[in-house]
C-alpha cells in the first residue's frame, strides 16, 4: 500500500494470485488485485489520518475550540458511514465547533484519493491502484477504535 504525501509516496504493496468473479475481466487484463490491507499498512494508514486530526485538533485550539475524543470518533463514524454508502455528508452545525469538525470530515474523506495499492500486470510491471474500499473501511474502523477512551 502507497500513501502520497505531498511529492514522496511511503508503504509497501502485497498482492495474491486469488481471483473473484466480480474483478475477473480487470486482472485478466491488467494483473493481480491487491489483497486486504495486513496489519502493517492499516497501521500505515491510521498513523497518517491520526497526523491529520492532531493537525485538525491544532486548529481547533487556535480558534479557542476543544474538541473530545467522542467527537472524533463521530467523525469516524460519519468517514464509514460515507465509506459504505457513498456520498454522505453530515451535518455538524454552524458553530465553530461544527465547522472544524466538518472540515475534518472533508479532509480526511479525500484520503483514499492519497492512497494506493501496488498492482502487478502479467508482464510483472507494476502499476498503482487506487485503495479499495475494504481496505479504506478497515483502516477507518481501526482509526474509529483507536480513538475509544481505555477501559
Amino acid at each position: 500500500m502507497k500513501i502520497r504525501s505531498g511529492n514522496e509516496i511511503i508503504g509497501a504493496g502485497h498482492f495474491d494470485d486469488d481471483l473473484t468473479p466480480g474483478v475477473a475481466s480487470f486482472i485478466a487484463n491488467f494483473g493481480k488485485r491487491p489483497k486486504p490491507a495486513d496489519a502493517d499498512q492499516i497501521r500505515t494508514v491510521v498513523k497518517r489520518l491520526r497526523v491529520l486530526l492532531g493537525e485538525g485538533l491544532v486548529n481547533a485550539k487556535r480558534c479557542g475550540v476543544e474538541l473530545t475524543p467522542l467527537q472524533l470518533v463521530r467523525v469516524c463514524d460519519d468517514l464509514l458511514r460515507e465509506a459504505r454508502e457513498g456520498g454522505w455528508q453530515p451535518d455538524y452545525g454552524t458553530t465553530v465547533e461544527g465547522f472544524i469538525l466538518g472540515g475534518i470530515f472533508d479532509e480526511l474523506v479525500q484520503q483514499p484519493s492519497n492512497i494506493f495499492d501496488v498492482a502487478v500486470n502479467r508482464e510483472g510491471g507494476q502499476f498503482y491502484v487506487p485503495l479499495s474500499a475494504d481496505n479504506w473501511t478497515a483502516c477507518l474502523e481501526a482509526l474509529r477504535f483507536s480513538l475509544l477512551p481505555s477501559q
